[in-house]
């Protein structure tokens, strides 16, 4: 059986750093990532550039075939932006391909997506992500589940679902921690101002090697990256999965080093 561990990113030292910093800024469904992406890039003016990862769901009747065009589409977003921020200081992203795999975990615990395909999907945003370059900064929204029942428009996934995102998140944050990323956490009750995050940016340590060096591919060359990696897919054995706790866990303090 294969256990999945959606919620581990490969290490940054196993990725490709970019020449500009990556701050990705993630949280679950409604939490406001779009709304500091665009704030925060204003703070930063024309060195940094805000690209959303926000793609529109496509129409199907397969909760399986719509979460694997998700991550398709989120990773040419992703090549897209760092074609785009090539000449800047850096990009900020509203979302990140391993917080898209977090979603699938959670969806597939929730029984929205089912074996065999979930663990095909599973081994395809694995590679995905091995062909990006590492986020030098991940800031997390940490808001409940709850709470964002509270909201309108209404999301689109289950509590039970967004319980499993909130937890899978705050287990991303600490993997990412532990791989040299700086992550600040930001408590839903004290969000704090836009001027402490744009300072936690302009914190973070200068990038050695030059673009030219880990470039993107082209549009051309992303599209036959991503027609290998399918069609490289294997149908493992079905998923063993492991209890996921749901309930609320201790909140990550705000780290700064």
């Amino acid at each position: 059986a294969v256990e999945l561990g959606l919620t581990r990113q490969p290490s940054a030292s196993s990725m490709a750093r970019s020449s500009h910093h990556i701050v990705a800024i993630e949280g679950i469904e409604g939490a406001g990532k779009t709304t500091l992406a665009s704030a925060l890039q204003q703070e930063l003016r024309e060195e940094y550039i805000m690209v959303s990862m926000d793609v529109e769901a496509p129409a199907t009747d397969s909760a399986e075939d719509a979460a694997e065009a998700l991550l398709v589409a989120r990773f040419k977003q992703h090549m897209r932006a760092l074609r785009t921020a090539a000449h800047r200081s850096g990009v900020i992203l509203d979302g990140c391909l391993a917080g898209e795999l977090v979603r699938v975990e959670a969806a597939l615990r929730a029984g929205r997506l089912t074996e065999p395909r979930a663990t095909q999907i599973y081994s395809l945003g694995r590679r995905l992500l091995q062909r990006l370059p590492a986020p030098h900064a991940l800031v997390l929204l940490d808001v409940p589940a709850e709470m964002r029942l509270t909201r309108t428009p209404a999301p689109r996934r289950p509590l039970e679902e967004l319980r499993g995102v909130e937890v899978g998140l705050r287990q991303l944050a600490g993997d990412q921690r532990a791989a040299g990323c700086r992550v600040l956490t930001r408590d839903w009750r004290a969000f704090g101002s836009v001027r402490a995050i744009r300072d936690f940016v302009f914190c973070l340590p200068p990038v050695v090697k030059s673009y030219s060096e880990v470039a993107p591919p082209s549009i051309a060359a992303s599209d036959k990256i991503l027609a290998d990696l399918t069609n490289r897919v294997s149908k493992p054995p079905p998923l063993a999965l492991q209890p996921s706790p749901v309930s609320p866990v201790s909140i990550l303090a705000p780290e700064l080093a």
